[in-house]
């Protein structure tokens, strides 16, 4: 009776492991469409490749082996390699092998998936005979050959995807393009029209993933083995080498266009990596990162997307200094990501005429000063109410703004032309822990003689700044004998003549 109970406890303990292994599982769905000239897509209308491309990154300008023959490049693809590496064909490559431990044939993607995962299921579906010389059949749980049968295909793809218990790869090539590039001429308009099948196809294949219920856990990449020009194809002209190559997946970036190089034979290695494979040193493609999220990115993009939202109501209490501290931890990412950086620069402007205006705003001439009291970088507070009975230039400003660092002579000159005459200058620096060196070495390059320099090293969550309206720097206010504010906003020449003025008073 107790081996009884024993095994019906552990059978459903084995039933929900294995579940747990198939639901974290990753798969990945190739779908080739042979002889397919990326530009075209921007010719033909695509939906569901457009759809693809607007979930994850993309580019039109990998690039084929040459010369650009479909043997040649499907065997890169999936090899890892250049022909001279792998051979191109297994009875070739058993004559003289190349990599080590694999004697009879170059290890394919395929073969490597099949050995990791026993469970799981690898298939090839594919409409070019030929298909089948390139791999041996053993690397494969499936294989089927469905000549000239396109949307035939992706359907028996599809069923397959559904069925399967683990689908982990999945290669589907679609012939028609190829064909009708060859028959009628790469461009021509019944080839355009087996682009738009062939994108049918790729829904087909989108649509049985959506059933299976793994479309948002399934990487799918769209590739292509070379382009043509007129009727043909193997020569070196961008319109033969260039390929597309678009992935959509988990962790892919979103309607990002990739602009580093890729080779076609960084395909396996960048698959392998995704499904947990461990590249072979003899494959001599590399893994991409480009396609994936950072954190950094993610992080960096967020802020974009923080910014953008508050842009529409930047008058709210609070908002504009929320937006000005999120564009300084932007620009503290920026130089990681110099792809990016084009939509800052309007967020950057709209947000810069806010602060402007929001500063005259709330700085109003003829109030008393508030006090501010802080250390200075030796840690010695200074207070600018001890400064009363001077006439006083507040500064605002951080050792990483350039307009400030630009405007700091100015400020140089007039405490040298009327230190003797009761002026001091008192800088409030909305420099943070980080840049705390940099503030330092910032006062004395640039010849901040004076000594009342403070700062709480909350950069723009400066108590300060915030207690004076300052969301943006520079930002200078003259304070009179009684502590009054009698000017702001000032700039480069008229700190000179505003100061001058008050003192002759």
């Amino acid at each position: 009776m107790k081996r009884i109970v024993i095994l019906f406890f552990i059978l459903p303990l084995m039933g929900m492991i294995a579940q747990a292994q198939t639901e974290n599982t990753p798969r990945v769905v190739v779908i080739g469409i042979d002889g397919l000239i990326p530009d075209q897509l921007d010719e033909v209308f695509t939906p569901h490749i457009d759809a693809l491309k607007k979930r994850g990154a993309w580019t039109h300008r990998a690039k084929a082996v040459v010369p650009t023959s479909s043997n040649q490049n499907w065997s890169s693809m999936f090899y890892g390699a250049t022909p001279d590496k792998h051979k191109m064909f297994p009875e070739e490559y058993a004559q003289s092998p190349t990599c080590s431990g694999y004697d009879k044939a170059f290890p394919s993607l395929f073969k490597l998936v099949k050995e990791k995962y026993q469970e799981g299921d690898v298939a090839a579906f594919y409409e070019w005979r030929h298909f089948r010389k390139l791999f041996l059949k053993n690397d494969f749980d499936k294989r089927r050959n469905v000549p000239l049968l396109t949307r035939v295909n992706s359907k028996l793809a599809g069923r397959h995807i559904v069925k399967s218990d683990l689908p982990i790869l999945t290669f589907v090539h679609l012939d028609k393009t190829d064909i009708k590039g060859h028959k009628h001429g790469y461009g021509s308009e019944k080839y355009q029209r087996a682009i738009y099948q062939c994108d049918q196809a790729v829904g087909d294949i989108v649509k049985a993933l959506e059933k299976k219920g793994i479309l948002d856990e399934t990487y799918i990449l769209v590739v292509s083995d070379h382009g043509g020009k007129d009727k043909g194809h193997g020569g070196d002209s961008p319109e033969e080498r260039h390929i597309p190559w678009i992935l959509a997946g988990p962790d892919v970036q979103e309607n990002y266009l990739m602009t580093g190089e890729i080779n076609i034979y960084d395909t396996a290695p960048t698959i392998a990596k995704l499904l947990g494979v461990k590249v072979p040193d003899c494959w001599e493609g590399k893994v991409l990162e480009e396609p994936f999220v950072q954190p950094g990115l993610m992080q960096y993009e967020n802020k974009i997307k923080a910014v953008k939202k508050l842009l529409p109501v930047l008058d709210k209490p609070g908002n504009l200094a929320k937006a000005n501290q999120l564009m300084y931890e932007i620009e503290s990412l920026e130089s990681e990501y110099k792809w990016k950086q084009k939509p800052l620069e309007q967020l950057r402007e709209k947000i810069s005429v806010k602060t402007r205006e929001a500063n005259l705003r709330n700085v109003k001439v003829g109030n008393m000063a508030p006090d501010i009291s802080f250390p200075d970088p030796e840690g010695k507070v200074r207070s600018l109410s001890d400064l009363k009975g001077k006439v006083v230039l507040l500064q605002f400003w951080a050792s990483w703004c350039g307009p400030c660092r630009k405007e700091n002579p100015y400020l140089v000159s007039a405490y040298n032309k009327y230190k003797e005459k009761g002026f001091e200058i008192f800088s409030v620096s909305l420099d943070s822990q980080k840049s705390f060196e940099r503030w330092k070495k910032a006062i004395e390059k640039d010849g901040l003689v004076w000594p009342n320099h403070v700062s709480d090293l909350n950069s723009w969550n400066s108590k300060p700044a915030r207690e004076y309206g300052v969301e943006s720097i520079p930002a200078i206010f003259l304070v009179d004998q009684q502590g009054k504010i009698v000017a702001s906003m000032l700039r480069d020449v008229e700190i000179d003549a505003e100061v001058g003025k008050l003192l002759l008073k």
